[in-house]
């Protein structure tokens, strides 16, 4: 199972979502990686938004999705949590390595390619702003 986040920020009363792009490919995708035994699932989600995207929020309500897809040939369970961003950092451990955007929470099913992400994108963003 992969852990990720839904990171969340209101611009001008309107939600938007951060993506990153994959290492070494200009796809965009969602902060996310693989679960650690040391750590919580929300745990994890966190850390992966700090690694990969220099984000630092919080998981504060309890909805999740679980979303599966197919990565190398084997189906991957995807366990996403909506996350309030509280601060952008401008320095983080992945930033060598990946791009950072912020977009229309509307526009994510143009820049994800799995139609039932976009579609937990959506849900999630839906319950998790008022």
């Amino acid at each position: 199972m992969q852990i990720g986040v839904v990171p969340i920020i209101c611009k001008k009363k309107k939600p938007h979502i951060v993506l990153v792009t994959a290492r070494g490919k200009a796809r965009w995708l969602l902060p996310k990686g693989n679960q650690h035994p040391r750590y919580t699932r929300r745990e994890m989600a966190l850390t992966e938004a700090y690694e990969e995207a220099g984000l630092i929020g919080k998981i504060r309500i309890k909805h999740y999705i679980d979303v599966r897809f197919r990565k190398h040939g084997q189906w991957i369970t995807l366990r996403l949590y909506p996350m309030e961003v509280q601060r952008i950092l401008k320095r983080w451990p992945e930033r060598c390595s990946r791009q950072r955007t912020v977009i229309d929470a509307k526009n994510a099913n143009k820049f994800l390619r799995c139609k039932q992400l976009s579609a937990g994108v959506e849900h999630l963003v839906s319950v998790a702003t008022p």
